[in-house]
């Protein structure tokens, strides 16, 4: 099931948590505040489907150079997204490191109101 504008949706609550966590600028987060991250997203996920293509076509004719600059191609844009998300688990960790959370106490579960799938 896809989420539309689910790195936006993440973006615009992450920065809200920011500028309650830290009212006076002095945290940033990781990634670009102006960027369409969900357009960034889709745009290196094709990229990365791109080369699969490529490598797969290299591969059938057997050229072994094409194949490689396939490889290197899916290394970089594999590269891009790795980064990508690095930068949301950096901001993460940046947010629930300020003041403002209280503990989770031991043994604590989500309410089930929640509809959490994943526990």
């Amino acid at each position: 099931m896809k989420e539309s504008n689910i790195f936006s949706r993440l973006k615009m609550r992450f920065i809200g948590i920011l500028q309650d966590a830290y009212s006076n600028n002095e945290k940033d987060l990781s990634f670009d505040h102006n960027a369409d991250l969900d357009k960034r997203f889709e745009n290196n996920m094709a990229k990365l489907q791109d080369a699969v293509i490529l490598l797969d076509k290299a591969e059938d004719a057997d050229d072994k150079v094409a194949a490689k600059v396939a490889l290197v191609y899916i290394r970089v844009y594999a590269m891009n997204l790795s980064n990508f998300f690095e930068d949301f688990k950096d901001d993460a960790d940046l947010l629930r490191s300020s003041s403002i959370w209280p503990d989770i106490p031991e043994n604590y579960e989500l309410p089930e109101h929640y509809n959490f799938p994943h526990k």
